[in-house]
């Protein structure tokens, strides 16, 4: 681990004269203009228990006299003062080749090295070229433990002085780890420029950074709504507050660009500006996790979909059992399922849990004989008084009773056999409820009986009877957005936008629940995408090809997003 200086020399003037200059180790002579910040660099190392390695003079053109005159000057201090100091190792600086200049320097650097550096001399550019010097001595773990430069006092009563601008270096590490952050989401730059901070807000920003930090490396999504808030609250706190440091200063300065990567609004962050963000600095992973699992949140929160109270809690007592939010088991578990229960045998049925053991509801044999001889005796009024109370319309399973017993006249006679295909009727029935008995054909069961059992656990005709539509899928995440087309939806949730609108934003997030998360993650389970699955989403010109591109990826998360 060695100590290094590195100095930029120039051509000599003609008019330098012995003078001293002050500084915080006291006052320091120097002829040329950079024996004093030299000497002043040669103090602070040697003056905290460490020795000089090695002096980098960076020489220009025409000044190899200069850098005589420099290494005599450090010999005389050597020997005046008693410290070792090393032999000056010259580097020519070209001034359009800066590159080989820099190359020179850097390389007689190694990791874990500290750097020196004294600016005054050199080309006009020497500033720049020193920068860079020390950017690229960073990438490599090298420290800068001081810049400075010597300021002459050419008024009259003014001082010359050795000025310390190590803090304007390091103001780039603050800029370096902004961007860091800005761009990777990456905190670990502003938790080291911070680290000695006293400031309550600033560790309260860099706090909640890190944790944002955290999230985004791992890809962790349960805690982002709360991560998300306080980076918003810690920065809008920090914007506020009066402060004298120059860092502090500097960062808070550097926060409209912060909100402007984020695109944080005077709302705050949303989640669709998340997935924006890790979209255009390629965290495709990141971007597609947050926007499968949390914007369901998103939605529930501008009511693209409402859920009854009722609905509301079953979810919640349910949500124990998983490891998801509650949004998200909302959503994909409850919102996003074809409503099942129908009238007649299907709603008797699934009512009758709640009936105490024995009772006619509480078992589905003795209900099927009940509904058989209710259809038979056309005692409709009946079995609704005998439906549970849970079957608040009762109307409408009146009508899906008469609908039973009109089908059930027009298949049979009197006798309660079949009737020839010759002398069924069904054109008092709509062209689907006909469709469908003509394609049972033959199989129809041949007596009332069978046809009562079988009809009372035949979802598609059960649905059609009632005045409803069947399911066009037998996925059900298909089946459900399909029958928003219709006006379907389920008895527990209400949508808040054209079923056009909702079809093709649940369509977007299924095809990358399906498609792109579960092959990003390797997965296999039940989203993965089976025939029927690619061919549904293949007809809407998705690409269900096995093999996407992150280019590919981006540009539909672009779009499905900006759909929003």
């Amino acid at each position: 681990m060695a100590d290094i200086i590195i100095t930029n020399l120039s051509i000599l003037k003609n008019d330098t004269q012995k003078r001293d200059y002050f500084s915080d180790l006291g006052p320091i002579e120097g002829i040329n203009t950079n024996d004093a910040p030299v000497k002043y660099l040669i103090r602070s190392i040697t003056g905290s228990g460490k020795t000089v390695d090695r002096i980098i003079a960076v020489t220009t053109e025409g000044a190899e006299t200069a850098f005589i005159s420099f290494c005599n000057m450090l010999s005389d201090y050597s020997a005046k003062t008693g410290i070792q100091i090393p032999v000056p190792e010259k580097i020519p600086a070209i001034e359009d080749n800066f590159a080989e200049t820099i190359r020179q320097v850097t390389e007689r650097f190694s990791p874990c090295d500290r750097a020196y550096i004294d600016t005054t001399g050199g080309f006009r550019n020497s500033s720049y070229f020193l920068m860079c010097v020390v950017r690229i001595l960073g990438y490599s773990g090298i420290v800068l433990k001081k810049a400075v430069y010597s300021r002459l006092g050419n008024s009259p009563g003014e001082d010359s002085r050795i000025i310390d601008i190590t803090e304007l270096y390091d103001m780039y590490d603050l800029i370096n780890a902004v961007d860091a952050f800005t761009n990777y989401g990456n905190s670990h730059g502003l938790e080291e420029y911070f680290r000695n901070t006293a400031e309550p807000e600033i560790k309260e920003t860099v706090s909640a950074m890190n944790s944002f930090s955290e999230m985004i490396s791992l890809c962790r999504t349960s805690g982002l709504t709360d991560i998300l808030g306080k980076l918003d609250a810690s920065l809008e706190k920090l914007n506020r507050t009066d402060t004298d440091s120059a860092g502090t200063m500097l960062f808070k300065s550097l926060i409209p660009t912060i909100k402007d990567r984020f695109h944080i609004t005077e709302k705050g962050i949303e989640y669709p500006d998340i997935v924006r963000w890790c979209l255009r600095n390629r965290l495709i992973q990141q971007a597609v996790t947050i926007y499968v699992e949390k914007m369901p949140e998103y939605f529930y929160k501008v009511r693209l979909f409402t859920i009854s109270d009722g609905k509301l809690g079953k979810v919640k007592a349910e949500k124990a059992n998983s490891h998801f939010d509650l949004y998200y088991e909302m959503f994909y578990h409850s919102f996003m399922v074809p409503d099942k229960d129908i009238p007649v045998m299907k709603l008797l049925s699934a009512a009758s849990e709640g009936y105490p053991k024995g009772c006619i509801f509480n078992n589905k044999n003795r209900l099927h004989l009940l509904f058989g001889k209710l259809l038979n005796s056309k005692a409709t009024n009946k079995i609704i008084d005998l439906a549970p109370a849970e079957l608040k319309d009762r109307s409408e399973l009146a009508a899906a009773l008469e609908s039973f017993i009109r089908l059930r006249d027009s298949l049979y006679d009197c006798r309660e056999k079949r009737k020839e295909a010759s002398d069924i009727d069904l054109s008092a029935f709509p062209a689907d409820i006909a469709e469908l008995i003509t394609k049972k054909g033959g199989i129809l069961p041949k007596t009332t009986e069978g046809f009562i059992r079988s009809t009372a656990n035949d979802e598609a005709l059960c649905l059609l009877l009632s005045g409803r539509k069947p399911a066009r899928s037998r996925n059900t995440r298909i089946a459900f957005i399909e029958s928003l087309s219709d006006g379907l939806i389920s008895k527990d949730f209400a949508i808040s936008t054209e079923p056009d609108r909702i079809q093709r934003i649940l369509r977007d997030i299924i095809y990358a629940k399906t498609f792109i998360r579960n092959k990003l993650n390797h997965a296999s389970d039940d989203d993965s995408a089976g025939k029927e699955m690619q061919e549904y989403f293949s007809s809407y010109g998705y690409n269900v090809s096995s093999e996407l591109k992150a280019d590919d990826i981006i540009e539909f998360m672009e779009n499905a997003v900006s759909f929003l």
